[in-house]
């Protein structure tokens, strides 16, 4: 009934089970309670549908609380041009190489505060800031089927976005910008960039997950010809307190 997530478990240091589908009556909902405690879960999260209003309000009704919205992005390719804009001066793009991970490490550890993790107090703030360098260092791990680009300003790194493809699908996985590289078009650029890696690999769409609180993410996915695909909502569900500070 309830998946074990072993990553998530291992790397948080609480035992965090997922539940694929929500149970559609009462009992169902007690059962799922009673999965998780002999699964002695300190956690479950639960992805419904906006539309699924009838889920949602057996999760809410059953103790599960919203902790996001996941909006997700699409686009056609070929499709309208993504013309990225002229970069400032002293600014770059490049693929990045496994000796940019601790660059980029320090980015990711600042720029993913609007996502769920950081929302729900259950989860330390470090921690989590923590799991996205570590999901940055792994891209430049592996050598098929991956792109990472990366964006200098004076010679300083000061941002990236990550590409995978599977079959004919592309996705954009982590998007960043230091502050201080914020306004002058470098998001832009990097989604340019890596539309026309897909491109080259023969992708026919390609797929953008952000949350609803992250405006200019939306904003600037947009303005690349993305539209919207789906919206969903993240629930967590507490079985203990959280970890005393």
């Amino acid at each position: 009934m309830i998946d074990y997530l072993t990553w998530d478990s291992q790397f948080f240091e609480r035992h965090i089970g997922r539940l694929p589908n929500p149970p559609q009556t009462p009992e169902g909902w007690n059962a799922v309670d009673q999965s998780a405690r002999i699964q002695a879960l300190d956690c479950v999260y639960l992805l419904l549908d906006i539309a699924d209003s009838a889920s949602i309000a057996g999760a809410e009704a059953a103790g599960f609380n919203l902790v996001d919205l996941r909006y997700t992005l699409s686009r056609e390719i070929p499709g309208n041009q993504l013309n990225a804009p002229v970069l400032p001066a002293g600014a770059s793009l490049r693929q990045a190489a496994p000796a940019d991970s601790s660059a980029l490490q320090a980015i990711a550890r600042q720029v993913h505060t609007d996502t769920r993790f950081f929302s729900d107090p259950h989860f330390d703030p470090a921690r989590s800031a923590e799991m996205y360098a570590v999901w940055i260092a792994s891209y430049l791990e592996e050598v098929q089927y991956v792109s990472v680009w990366l964006a200098e300003l004076l010679g300083e790194t000061v941002g990236y976005l990550t590409c995978r493809i599977t079959g004919e699908l592309g996705r954009i996985g982590l998007v960043g910008l230091a502050p201080q590289a914020r306004g002058l078009g470098l998001g832009t650029a990097l989604l340019a960039a890596g539309v026309e890696w897909f491109a080259q690999q023969g992708a026919t769409h390609v797929e953008v997950v952000t949350q609803g609180r992250n405006l200019p993410a939306q904003r600037l996915y947009q303005r690349g010809s993305f539209h919207s695909a789906r919206l969903q909502l993240w629930f967590h569900k507490w079985y203990t307190s959280p970890d005393p500070e």
